[in-house]
């Protein structure tokens, strides 16, 4: 007959002791996998104050917002985010009135923006904004920002001195632009990614910290970037947590319509029109390609000059044409034909301007 000593008694309750540890642990772990045991990091790609893609970045927002995401990266300033933040919580839109007079005159400083900033408001109140950029409002938001801080007794902490570190970096970008614009491009991008670690490394450290980001193409799509692009040296340091998308490009045409050239019909997938007048002598230009058009234009001569090809609002690809019809200042157009011979200038992919009779 097996007698039990009392000596052994403890050792058998710390083996039942230990066995339950083991499946409370393993319980935990499945738990985490299922959830993912690390946070992510979802990028998406944009032009600019497009209301297409506004309405896009929105809606996708709100499916992050339901799964319980509230941190907005933004290719704003720190400080600009900061008084976004304020007017989240305030009762009017005072802050917000005076953000945009601040980017009077910028790619952001438009009425379908503000509008865009006003339903995440409406939609989803507690969303949080961090903003990652250079400080390019320095002289405006930036001198405000500090004045609040110190108007509540805040010159003295971390937050101040992080406003002083944004501002410099906006004076140092445009300082270097004015001798060097390749140089000051590299400038920004680094410190676009330096900014975005150290608020990304800031959640982490309190809790789980899924995040949205919304930034120019340029600095997620690997397409038509810089090579230092951010997203490139984000995916760096943190691997396949980083998901990107780019919401620029249009995969399918707004309208098809028959154009006529040299006398011959073809289909013309129509992409949009896009405000340059900013960026150049011309207010606006449109987007078309003329599908099935290579063959028949292949060996028309060209101009010499180029368009890159992450001008256009749709991706491009070997062997296509496209029409390009510009507006300018004085209300009249002008048409021009580009063809995708697969050529590049500096590494870049450009599309080729055709001389049509």
């Amino acid at each position: 007959m097996n007698q039990t000593t009392e000596k052994e008694k403890p050792k058998r309750w710390k083996l039942v002791l230990l066995g339950l540890l083991m499946i409370l642990l393993a319980g935990m772990t499945v738990a985490n996998i299922q959830r993912g045991l690390t946070s992510q990091i979802y990028l998406y790609g944009e032009e600019h104050s497009q209301q297409r893609i506004l309405d896009e970045e929105l809606e996708i927002w709100g499916g992050y917002y339901a799964r319980g995401m509230r941190d907005l990266f933004v290719e704003f300033p720190y400080f600009d985010a900061q008084f976004l933040n304020l007017w989240m919580k305030a009762d009017d839109d005072e802050l917000l009135n005076l953000q945009f007079q601040d980017w009077q005159g910028t790619q952001g400083g438009t009425e379908v923006m503000k509008n865009f900033l006003k339903q995440i408001k409406e939609r989803y109140p507690e969303t949080v904004f961090h903003g990652t950029d250079v400080g390019h409002t320095w002289k405006s938001t930036g001198a405000r920002y500090l004045a609040y801080l110190e108007a509540n007794g805040q010159n003295d902490t971390a937050e101040y001195q992080r406003v002083l570190e944004n501002i410099e970096q906006g004076k140092t970008y445009y300082a270097t632009r004015q001798t060097d614009s390749d140089a000051a491009d590299a400038y920004r991008e680094n410190k676009m990614v330096e900014n975005f670690e150290r608020s990304y490394q800031e959640l982490e450290a309190e809790r789980r910290a899924d995040i949205m980001g919304i930034y120019g193409a340029a600095h997620i799509a690997s397409s038509y970037s810089r090579p230092d692009y951010m997203a490139g040296q984000l995916s760096e340091t943190y691997g396949g947590r980083v998901h990107t998308e780019d919401l620029s490009m249009l995969t399918e045409p707004l309208a098809t319509e028959t154009i006529t050239v040299n006398g011959k019909r073809y289909t013309a997938s129509y992409f949009g029109e896009e405000d340059i007048s900013k960026i150049s002598g011309y207010k606006t230009r449109k987007f078309w390609r003329l599908e099935n058009a290579y063959q028949d234009f292949k060996d028309l001569p060209t101009t010499g000059e180029v368009m890159g090809c992450n001008n256009y609002p749709m991706a491009v690809e070997t062997g296509q044409v496209f029409m390009v019809e510009l507006l300018n200042r004085a209300g009249t157009t002008e048409t021009r034909y580009y063809r995708a011979d697969g050529n590049q200038l500096e590494g870049q992919p450009v599309t080729e301007w055709v001389e049509v009779d």
